[in-house]
């Protein structure tokens, strides 16, 4: 949000409304965040829905079913790595994380129902990185992450790679794993 030519900071009241067309029965149901800039969203059907914000501001939104997945890449989640190469220190923990995509490639948010990646660690990789998802995941953090990440330990210094499978996606990488710093 700007005042004239200058950048306003903060949070801010900001009124997020759907156009009046769709109020009746909007496809995404929008709930503003007391206190914040943020509005959470929950597809309630497929379809679109305008929210507005500010003096002209405006974003569509799409509700879309998860067999409108057509793709997907990768992110590092926790130092935002994108793409498929990444570097970390030994010691760290690294979060991939698969973003579906629409057929038109923009992202699909949203927690998935399916039982969530898996990491799978090239032969030649192992020791210089382990899989430590937890088995046993919490419902918080599966939500958190929307079900679609692994936790990957750095655990000795090379070159390593492998592939995060998800549903019938096949995602490769390869992590730098360099020494500790002070």
């Amino acid at each position: 949000m700007t005042a004239g030519d200058q950048v306003l900071t903060g949070y801010g009241a900001h009124r997020f409304l759907t156009l009046p067309d769709e109020d009746a029965d909007p496809a995404i149901e929008g709930t503003p965040r007391e206190g914040s800039d943020f509005l959470d969203l929950k597809a309630r059907k497929v379809g679109y829905t305008h929210f507005s914000f500010g003096h002209s501001e405006e974003v569509l939104v799409r509700g879309v079913t998860e067999a409108e997945i057509q793709g997907a890449s990768l992110l590092e989640a926790w130092k935002v790595q994108g793409g498929s190469s990444w570097v970390c220190q030994v010691g760290d923990l690294l979060f991939p994380s698969v973003l579906p995509l629409d057929d038109e490639g923009r992202l699909v948010t949203g927690t998935s129902a399916d039982p969530g990646p898996v990491l799978e660690i090239d032969p030649d990789s192992q020791g210089l990185i382990e899989d430590q998802t937890p088995g046993d995941l919490s419902q918080e953090w599966k939500e958190v992450f929307q079900n679609r990440t692994v936790f990957l330990k750095c655990l000795a210094e090379g070159t390593a790679t492998g592939q995060v499978a998800w549903r019938q996606f096949r995602l490769p990488f390869t992590v730098q794993v360099m020494p500790k710093t002070p």
